[in-house]
């Protein structure tokens, strides 16, 4: 298949997803810091600059990390993949962030690193003890400031974040997956 003079392959991963990848790919970043302010208006906003930003040549929409996604804005969210961006063939690129986390609620040191009110409602013993969690010490090379970081080393927390990659791909129908800070 050809688009936009662009090569594609697919290749498949454990049975979990069949992966697309396109040989040069453009990514339109869709997105800014406040963008978790608006994103009912976001997702609107961006369906109605789809046909352009295809007509662009962009292959890729990357969009903002879905926490906040879930409702009334989930709807939103939804008719943007699955109508306007299928329709223009335009890729869905769900930014990850599964090595830091925001908290929602302080918890532990009074710190922010309680994750209560998401659908991954964890509590202080998924924070690596280098930040003021109760979890193992951080695995990881650097620590990522201001942000408590994730205990990789649980077998539930791997569980609930496959789990949850399902959920973007399947149900909500995300395409493609971009790691952040992939490093830490």
């Amino acid at each position: 298949m050809k688009r936009f003079g662009l090569s594609t392959g697919r290749v498949k991963l454990r049975g979990l997803v069949e992966v697309r990848f396109w040989r040069r790919q453009t990514k339109f970043q869709g997105f800014n810091w406040k963008s978790h302010e608006q994103h009912q208006k976001l997702w609107n906003f961006l369906g109605t600059k789809i046909p352009e930003i295809a007509k662009s040549g962009f292959s890729s929409v990357w969009l903002p990390p879905s926490y906040d996604s879930f409702s009334p804005e989930e709807d939103e969210l939804r008719t943007l993949l699955h109508n306007k961006m299928k329709q223009y063939e335009v890729r869905s690129m769900a930014d990850i962030v599964i090595n830091h986390r925001c908290g929602t609620t302080k918890g532990h040191e009074g710190m922010y690193n309680r994750f209560d009110v998401i659908p991954l409602a964890w509590d202080e013993h998924v924070v690596t003890s280098s930040l003021g969690g109760l979890g193992n010490p951080n695995t990881a090379n650097k620590l990522f400031p201001g942000f408590p970081i994730i205990d990789h080393t649980k077998k539930f927390v791997r569980k609930d974040i496959l789990n949850w990659f399902r959920w973007l791909r399947y149900d909500v129908g995300f395409e493609d997956f971009r790691f952040d800070f992939v490093r830490g």
